[in-house]
């Protein structure tokens, strides 16, 4: 049964690595969201979207998004 498994230290890599994107993608949606929510009016009505639509939003949790 020789090779059937990979190394620990590669499968440890691919777990750090999940594990940093998923983060990296959670502080990419709080900067997102943040951003979103210093939109005045106009710009808001200009991408259609209302301010109630924003705060919804910006009340999700970080992990909350879609799956890119």
């Amino acid at each position: 049964m020789h090779g059937t498994l990979p190394p620990v230290s590669a499968s440890r890599g691919r777990v750090r690595s999940g594990w940093i994107t998923w983060l990296l993608r959670c502080a990419a949606r709080i900067s997102e969201r943040r951003l979103l929510r210093e939109l005045n009016d106009d710009q808001l009505k200009d991408i259609g979207l209302t301010r109630a639509d924003v705060m919804r939003e910006c009340r999700r949790w970080p992990w909350d998004g879609s799956s890119e």
